[in-house]
């Protein structure tokens, strides 16, 4: 299903916890997950998250908030999908879809990339540091699920 490569592709913060990910092979799977859980582990130190909570976050369907908005940036920055000014890096989410995309699910989640580059133009209070463009790429994501009929 291309909501679960379009997960995948923007590095899915829950890629390590996540249950549904059919369309990407094991080995790309095994992978994703070996380079986002030191990621992860290393956010959630310096922003008092861990792997429990995420999944929790995850099964209740949350949105971010202030209170895990900046734990969302520093994944975001660390993977490039966020860049030094805090804005959305389309051509590395992109980049990411290439990778795990399987065949016929490439367009669909360019679509949904394109759909979310628009929260470059939203106004944010905290700039380069990103918290705040986080919590709407983050957003955006998740509305973008609905595009794909993913039921999260």
């Amino acid at each position: 299903m291309a909501v679960k490569i379009f997960i995948a592709m923007f590095v899915a913060i829950f890629a390590a916890t996540m249950q549904s990910t059919e369309a990407i092979t094991e080995e790309k799977k095994t992978e994703l997950k070996a380079k986002l859980v030191p990621i992860l582990t290393e956010c959630g130190k310096e922003h008092s998250i861990t792997l429990d909570y995420l999944k929790e976050f995850r099964q209740q369907q949350k949105r971010p908030d202030e209170s895990n908005a900046c734990f969302f940036a520093c994944v975001f920055q660390k993977t490039g999908l966020l860049d030094d000014k805090g804005l959305f890096v389309e051509a590395k989410a992109a980049e990411r879809g290439q990778y795990y995309a399987e065949e016929g699910e490439l367009e669909k989640a360019n679509e949904a990339v394109k759909a979310c580059v628009s929260v470059n133009e939203q106004s944010v209070s905290d700039g380069p540091k990103g918290c705040d463009r986080a919590k709407l790429i983050y957003n955006c994501f998740l509305d973008q699920k609905q595009h794909f009929g993913y039921v999260y």
